[in-house]
């Protein structure tokens, strides 16, 4: 590990935020942050990161290939 990224050094906390910042943006892109017309959250694992770079990396990879790679990258929430 270099130690511009040992825990608690200045470097460390700037990547932490970067890391933090992406999870943040996939959670939206992923639509765990969507509420139905009664107020519940209709992702089933809305409030956790578990499985989240996977899901939002599925979701850019249909994207990019006109939707046609769903099956190769299923997470099961997609």
């Amino acid at each position: 590990m270099e130690n511009s990224y040992k825990f608690g050094t200045k470097g460390w906390l700037r990547e932490n935020e970067r890391r933090q910042k992406l999870m943040d943006i996939w959670y939206i892109e992923c639509g765990r942050h969507l509420k139905d017309s009664e107020g519940n959250y209709t992702h089933p694992q809305h409030g956790t990161y578990t499985g989240l770079a996977k899901e939002a990396n599925c979701k850019l990879s249909q994207n990019l290939h006109g939707g046609t790679r769903e099956a190769d990258c299923s997470t099961g929430n997609n």
